[in-house]
């Protein structure tokens, strides 16, 4: 399992830690989970020699919910790391000007974590 550390300009510690596991193994024991909570798997069936290869990436249970229509978005979090990163969310919308309409929502579900 490789980790890796560092920190932003801004002060913020990132840690990112990947991990390798048999495919067939990890994806039943993901779609299982995917069933019960809130997630992503997305995959790529695509392969060319030296060009494209296969790759999976999953997330569960995630701290943001991203909704968006024409030209509206919202960041609801989902739980309190959730909360951290639409704070980031809205300090970041009041310095740019994109043409849209960005909203960072407080929701109960934010609480319940």
């Amino acid at each position: 399992m490789s980790k890796l550390n560092y920190t932003t300009r801004g002060g913020i510690t990132v840690t990112r830690t990947a991990s390798a596991m048999p495919y067939k193994k990890g994806l039943k024991q993901l779609l299982h989970k995917l069933d019960r909570y809130r997630g992503i798997y997305l995959s790529s069936g695509y392969e060319y020699p030296e060009r494209y290869s296969r790759w999976d990436v999953a997330s569960i249970c995630p701290p943001v919910e991203i909704v968006a229509s024409g030209r509206e978005v919202e960041f609801r979090p989902l739980n309190q790391r959730g909360e951290a990163i639409t704070g980031c969310f809205r300090a970041f919308s009041k310095i740019i000007h994109t043409g849209s309409n960005l909203r960072c929502v407080r929701t109960a579900a934010c609480m319940a974590a």
